[in-house]
């Protein structure tokens, strides 16, 4: 999905920002970082749960804030110089990490639990799995998407049809019922 967003961002930049050619021209560069960064974060959280779902959520903690320590020093040295350029590379940097050593991790703990050398890289079981994962995570991209769009969508109506007065009391009871509920998902 990440790089299908790509080549869509990408023919329509000119279109979509203020400014047109001249910022599409500063973004256009950075686009292939930004994307490889979103397919990293994603490739990394996906280790990190594998590792909760080992019961090793704490490792994955760890993983995390040694990611979010190494981002913090990257982007410390990059940005004075790279400018965007230099966050972008110093948030790839944070996943690739992140997404190296969550999976030694996890391999590691897998094979002392299982008695059995773990492979570098996993193998597909059968092609009707990998079908079947695909699907699922299809239609769960699609719910979070979807789910991302109720917000928005809903204030954008409330605020056009009944005023910013009604918008304002929507928003406060909005948070009443959301932040806790959150807190409590979050565990």
């Amino acid at each position: 999905l990440a790089f299908a967003g790509w080549a869509a961002m990408r023919s329509s930049l000119t279109q979509v920002l203020p400014d047109g050619d001249r910022t599409a021209a500063t973004v256009r560069p950075l686009l292939p970082l930004l994307f490889t960064v979103f397919y990293l974060q994603n490739l990394s959280g996906l280790v990190i749960g594998a590792l909760q779902a080992i019961h090793h959520g704490y490792i994955g903690s760890l993983v995390l804030l040694t990611g979010t320590l190494t981002q913090l020093v990257l982007a410390l040295l990059l940005i004075p110089s790279w400018g965007l350029a230099g966050l972008a590379t110093a948030q790839a940097s944070q996943y690739a990490l992140m997404l190296v050593l969550g999976w030694q991790l996890y391999r590691c703990f897998l094979a002392r639990a299982s008695g059995r050398a773990v492979p570098l890289l996993p193998r597909l079981a059968s092609w009707s799995t990998a079908i079947e994962v695909m699907g699922f995570s299809l239609k769960a991209q699609l719910a979070n998407f979807v789910n991302g769009l109720f917000e928005p969508l809903a204030k954008l109506l409330i605020g056009h049809v009944a005023g910013l007065n009604i918008l304002g009391l929507f928003e406060v009871a909005y948070r009443v019922v959301v932040l806790p509920r959150n807190a409590l998902v979050a565990g």
